[in-house]
């Protein structure tokens, strides 16, 4: 009798839910999120929102949804097993466990006595998160309480040649690396999320429909977006320098992902329209579509995610006692791994540039969820990677802090940073994705709040939130979560609407 089992990864931007077959080690369907349910732009929005309404309140919202991916499979196969992949963040608000470890202070954790969980490998009965299923639930375990799962996956996926040292990046919220050097892993994370997730950027946003996630030349600047099935799309073709189209596209955009602003940079450095901090055109701006435009502002914090990376890699060689000139093949992965292109990623730092062999894996985090699920790995081998791998915290890092201050002063400041070695253009390997299929589906989680019947309500919540995300459904008011700023906002909370008891 055939078995099935799902595979799941939750990411900053959204979740992807896939269906296994697992005597053929195949993926029947693939149902994802546009973005994530709960409300927030960034993973620290939505663990404030965690606790701002509740550690069960807000595992309610994303275990419904993932309840709900589930039930878009075929309904007369049975599963099995399912096998979750994640940062400890986002297991955190999956588990309805303790967070606040994540985002404040050791020695605030001790004065207020709050205890960090343990973040080791798992095997939960589902039903007790809350699963309209009950089986077998896997969760991989983390490295440290900032370097996941996913990094575990990255691990996992890379490909090591002998006695060639080699770097791994997830291109995420937390930009998780891992350096393989002689007989040891260095792993550790640095804080790229602002930007590599489209954040802290004007016209911003998660890798989702209408994004601008890359640009190719082809006698003027095609802009490449994200089209509903996540497949990059033909947007206009531009002069940077200007606002109105060389060419009309087949798509609109709405904003600007991570892959896009790295495209962006990449793009103005080898046209010699940006030198930082300064963006050498009349407007200062780079001009793409719809108007959406990237300024010197929205440069200098990308300049600070591209650098916060390069700070990073730099610390581990270090710490393991190479230079990043060693470094012979580089493998990258996450949701921006998927879109960005390598090329772009080096010549704007993510790379070091002595890579001679780039690995584009795509998102391993779900690749491992699937291997899990499917029984190619097991719980014990994926703790055994973490277990063997030394953290090396960049926060307390005085090799981190040192070329973290270079890398300010070039992209803040247009200091002279030093050049690194000429080094060949590296061959770029796209790596298949076993787990793929061509039967995918999007859709777009929300959750509702109970309103009051009066019209005074009505309007007065609907016109109160910026970003329009509140919408009226009965006697529901319905919180579109792609737009919300959660707890970088609450304006409706201030005027009354009850976000503590939110209902999918």
């Amino acid at each position: 009798m055939t078995e099935y089992a799902a595979a799941i990864d939750i990411g900053t931007s959204g979740i992807r839910a896939v269906f296994l077959n697992c005597d053929e080690k195949s993926a029947i369907s693939k149902i994802q999120t546009a973005y994530h349910p709960i409300p927030g732009r960034n993973i620290l929005d939505q663990l404030l929102f965690q606790n701002h309404s509740g550690l069960r309140n807000t595992q309610k919202l994303l275990v419904n949804t993932i309840n709900n991916l589930i039930d878009g499979f075929d309904p007369s196969k049975e599963i099995i097993k399912i096998a979750v992949c994640a940062n400890p963040g986002q297991i955190s608000l999956l588990k309805g466990t303790e967070s606040r470890d994540l985002f404040l202070n050791p020695e605030v954790l001790k004065r207020k006595g709050i205890k960090a969980p343990i973040r080791t490998s798992e095997v939960i009965y589902s039903a007790d998160l809350g699963f309209d299923i009950s089986c077998d639930l896997l969760i991989p375990p983390s490295i440290s309480a900032m370097v996941g799962a996913d990094a575990v996956a990255l691990i996992y996926n890379s490909i090591i040649p002998e006695n060639k040292p080699t770097l791994s990046i997830d291109l995420g919220t937390n930009a998780e690396m891992a350096l393989k050097a002689g007989d040891k892993i260095y792993v550790g994370s640095a804080a790229a999320g602002p930007a590599i997730e489209g954040q802290q950027i004007r016209h911003g946003m998660p890798a989702s429909t209408g994004a601008i996630a890359g640009l190719e030349y082809d006698w003027g600047w095609k802009i490449k977006i994200l089209d509903e099935n996540m497949n990059l799309s033909n947007g206009d073709t531009v002069n940077l320098h200007k606002a109105a189209p060389i060419k009309k596209g087949l798509v609109n955009a709405k904003g600007i992902t991570g892959t896009g602003v790295i495209a962006i940079v990449a793009a103005g450095l080898s046209s010699g329209i940006i030198q930082p901090p300064n963006i050498y055109t009349p407007s200062k701006k780079i001009f793409l579509q719809d108007q959406i435009d990237f300024s010197e502002t929205d440069l200098i914090e990308a300049g600070k995610a591209f650098g916060a990376i390069r700070s990073g890699y730099h610390s581990l060689a270090e710490h393991a006692g190479i230079s990043v000139d060693d470094i012979a093949t580089c493998n990258i992965s996450g949701t921006a791994g998927c879109f960005a292109d390598p090329l772009n990623a080096r010549d704007v730092g993510i790379i070091p540039q002595s890579a001679g062999t780039i690995f584009n894996h795509g998102n391993t985090s779900l690749q491992l969820a699937c291997s899990l699920a499917c029984g190619d790995t097991n719980i014990s081998e994926l703790q055994n990677i973490a277990d063997s791998a030394e953290y090396v915290s960049f926060s307390t890092s005085k090799v981190f802090q040192q070329y973290f201050l270079e890398e300010l002063s070039y992209w803040c400041e247009g200091r002279y940073k030093k050049s690194q070695k000429n080094f060949q253009i590296p061959k770029i390997v796209l790596l298949p994705d076993k787990w793929a299929t061509d039967n995918i589906k999007t859709v777009n989680p929300a959750f509702g709040v109970k309103a009051s019947n009066n019209d005074t309500d009505i309007s007065k919540f609907k016109g109160l939130c910026p970003n329009n995300a509140i919408t009226k459904e009965d006697t529901w008011f319905e919180i579109n979560t792609g737009k919300c700023a959660g707890t970088a906002c609450l304006r409706c909370v201030d005027e009354g609407l009850d976000l503590i008891h939110p209902q999918i």
